[in-house]
């Protein structure tokens, strides 16, 4: 009827470590692919993307 003191309660436990490993190693790799994509953009991407923003600042102002 009621557990004794000391023994086992009968709770669900399937799957709990494994969803928290799964949850923890896809927020890792989330992190990391984004952390790649940055890393990326601005080592390999970085010096065409500066030339970019360089050629896209300049603008003519008229004086009428």
């Amino acid at each position: 009827m009621f557990p004794s003191i000391g023994s086992k309660k009968d709770t669900r436990t399937v799957g709990r470590g494994f969803q928290s490993i799964f949850l923890i190693v896809f927020t890792l790799l989330m992190i990391a692919s984004i952390e790649a994509r940055l890393a990326y953009l601005q080592i390999v991407e970085g010096p065409k993307l500066r030339e970019r923003a360089e050629a896209n600042r300049y603008f003519t102002l008229n004086a009428n």
